[in-house]
């Protein structure tokens, strides 16, 4: 068996594929700047950063790493004595993408780390070699002279000297025998402790694994003074007189960590074991080679209707927001409310978690913006609140947009990280990464694509995290529903663009059947356009090779707002195969303009509705203030508008009663000068400052999502191709 390694050009096209399957991210970078340097060396376009580096790393890549920085360059002879269950071309490969992304190098015979990665480094626990800087000469020369050692005169002569001590077995035992009794019973404790990530210390200048020295010792309740009077035997030296008694004498924890077998914080109040002391005394591993998971991939449905519905209801999100527009925080959050998006999905009767995608989504797009409402209060005490509402201009753009423009907009936004961090923007894109590499048309359970994704990716090894991920895909339309996780048509569609998504979403079927029960059977290839108006107007039941939608009272009673009975009337006629229903047709008239279940005036705020029973659900809510007086009758002391917010806000459907300030402004100005009011450009002066894209620009095209294979083999060959 070969003990060099031997992997041969950087730029040769297998260590390409193998780099730019590692770090996709990059590629995807790389493949939509364009550029084509062929003197360059370096893979990836120069400023990657280097969160993106550490979370797009293998299972196997992050190991090889570790085994680098632990010994400081490693030999592939001690990586396969290491490792001896691992198959040496895994090793092999997973050094190829490393070097093949210049983040680590061959020396001689050793693989090396770039030097500012090994700065960076993050190991299970903290390296003593990378803490030498926060460690004096002074505190390494008592080191060498409690260890019997001659370490010269040198910081570098002493650290070299302990650094051998600390990772031979033979050595560290000895000295435990030799310090006062207990000592290795204090050493085992905080690595139990640890290692078990029990009392973590939560400190800036505390690496990973430190744990507080409190934590060493038992409280007495009867005893309050116990603790403390434990903590000065254990540590002494740095220990006052308690009562008549002075310690003097060395305790164990002062022998740890003077000898530095452990390291401790610049107040003693937390220790730490080094990495060398844990592998030297066979506590952890420095790297387990992780072992690829084995999967069957099954097939899947990869239906993409989803995608037209998400459009849908992202529209009617925003259009309920025109109705009810939402006031920010008070602490001049930068979004609106969580609880705005909760309550517009029980009132347009979607799924909370969509909503929640679809209400960042918005304010990303910028189909809604902050508008400055008047200045509360003086002084330091003022208030700059903001409320949300819907951009007429760029809603208008919106909807004169295909399907597969304005899903890729949605996707492009939750991938980007809309409503998140930073950090999580780079785990979704890996986690779509992993999904493309699914075959077409398959997917994986739940379970086994967790550990595929784990061992492809350390960034996303989170179940909590990679749960959250797929409920918002699946929601989406972007990953198929049901215990098996794949993408659909649209999700893989996304990597090559907008009209590729047309294709898979964009239905040529625009009829359907109105039967007289008030039900619709619609067929799979619903033009979307016909879909989205169909949602307006009835509830979804149940999808397959068919779909089967029911006209509902409340979402016809809401869209009587903007259209007429007749208007809706005759799109069902014109749409229906079949002649349309007598008793459908008085249904639609009926539940459009008769009164809804509650009726708000404006006189005396007086509260009206046809069903006792109805007006009694809505009373109970109190910020609504609602006093009944008799059946079907109540009053409220707050004003109409706010007592129509608070039922709508709700889920109570409304008829009757003023329209909030906002919306008539809008109206006012739409019937002066015949076009819609346009946004406004001051300037959002709260506490936080809110984010949001300038809302007198149009929208921007959406970016592609990831790469799909044939893309990834043509940046391979364009790349190999120039390489010098």
């Amino acid at each position: 068996m070969a003990t060099d390694w031997d992997l041969g050009s950087p730029h040769l096209a297998e260590m390409l594929e193998t780099a730019y399957e590692a770090f996709p991210l990059s590629a995807e970078r790389l493949a939509s700047s364009g550029k084509h340097e062929p003197n360059r060396k370096d893979v990836f376009p120069q400023g990657v950063p280097m969160s993106e580096l550490f979370e797009s790393l293998s299972g196997p890549a992050a190991a090889l790493l570790q085994l680098a920085c632990y010994h400081d360059g490693v030999t592939r002879q001690v990586v396969i004595a290491e490792s001896p269950d691992v198959d040496p071309a895994d090793i092999d490969r997973a050094a190829r993408e490393l070097v093949a992304s210049e983040y680590a190098s061959v020396d001689g015979k050793a693989f090396r780390i770039r030097p500012d990665l090994d700065e960076i480094m993050s190991p299970p626990f903290p390296l003593f070699r990378l803490a030498l800087k926060g460690i004096t000469s002074d505190r390494l020369a008592t080191a060498c002279r409690l260890w019997g050692v001659d370490g010269g005169t040198t910081k570098a002569g002493r650290a070299a000297a302990l650094a051998q001590i600390l990772r031979d077995p033979v050595r560290l035992r000895e000295g435990l025998a030799s310090t006062v009794p207990g000592t290795a019973e204090v050493l085992d404790r905080v690595i139990q402790l640890s290692t078990s990530g029990f009392g973590f210390v939560d400190e800036r200048d505390a690496p990973r694994g430190a744990i507080s020295v409190y934590d060493l010792v038992d409280e007495d309740p009867k005893d309050p003074m116990a603790g403390y009077r434990a903590l000065a035997a254990l540590r002494p030296a740095n220990s006052r007189a308690y009562g008549r008694q002075q310690y003097v004498d060395r305790g164990p924890l002062d022998e740890l960590t003077d000898r530095l077998i452990l390291g401790s914080h610049q107040w003693g109040d937390a220790v730490w074991p080094w990495l060398d002391v844990l592998v030297a005394l066979g506590r952890v591993e420095v790297a387990p080679w992780p072992v690829a998971p084995a999967a069957q991939p099954a097939e899947i449905d990869t239906s993409s209707r989803a995608a037209a519905t998400t459009v849908a209801a992202l529209l009617e999100l925003v259009e309920h927001l025109g109705r009810h527009p939402p006031e920010g925080k008070k602490s001049g959050d930068r979004r609106p409310p969580v609880k705005t998006w909760r309550t517009a999905a029980k009132a347009i009767g979607i799924d909370t978690a969509l909503a929640e995608v679809l209400g960042d989504a918005a304010v990303d797009v910028g189909l809604i913006y902050a508008a400055q409402m008047p200045v509360r209060g003086r002084g330091r005490s003022a208030e700059h609140p903001v409320s949300w509402r819907p951009n007429p201009l760029r809603v208008e753009e919106f909807a004169a947009r295909t399907t597969g423009q304005n899903w890729l907009a949605v996707l492009d936004s939750w991938v980007g990280g809309a409503g998140s961090s930073d950090c999580s923007s780079i785990r979704r894109r890996l986690l779509l990464s992993v999904l493309g590499s699914l075959p077409e048309g398959t997917g994986l359970g739940r379970a086994d694509f967790g550990r595929v994704a784990a061992h492809r990716h350390t960034g996303i090894s989170g179940s909590v995290d990679v749960d959250e991920m797929l409920r918002d895909l699946v929601a989406l339309g972007a990953v198929a529903a049901g215990g098996i996780v794949g993408l659909t048509a649209a999700g893989r569609a996304a990597a090559t663009g907008a009209e590729a998504i047309d294709a898979v979403v964009g239905g040529t079927e625009t009829s359907f059947v109105v039967q007289p029960d008030h039900s619709v059977i619609a067929p799979g290839d619903l033009a979307p356009a016909v879909a989205a108006q169909l949602r307006r107007y009835a509830d979804l039941e149940s999808e397959g090779g068919a779909t089967v939608w029911r006209l509902a009272r409340s979402r016809l009673a809401r869209a009587s707002s903007a259209v007429d009975v007749d208007e809706v009337v005759d799109f069902f006629a014109r749409h229906s195969s079949v002649p349309l229903p007598d008793v459908v047709e008085r249904f639609i008239s009926d539940s459009m303009s008769g009164a809804s279940p509650v009726s708000v005036e404006t006189v005396g705020c007086v509260v009206t509705c046809a069903d006792p029973i109805a007006l009694a659900d809505a009373s109970r809510y109190k910020a609504a203030k609602l006093t009944v007086l008799a059946p079907g009758v109540a009053t409220s002391s707050l004003p109409a508008t706010k007592v129509v917010e608070v039922l709508a806000r709700q889920g109570v459907v409304l008829s009757g009663g003023e329209a909030p300030e906002t919306v008539k402004r809008d109206a006012d100005f739409a019937r002066r000068y015949g076009r819609p009011a346009p946004a406004p450009t001051d300037v959002i002066d709260s506490a936080w400052g809110v984010q949001q894209p300038d809302p007198n620009r149009p929208l921007r095209l959406p970016h592609t999502v990831g790469l799909t294979g044939e893309q990834r083999s043509a940046l391979v060959d364009k790349r190999a191709r120039g390489a010098t």
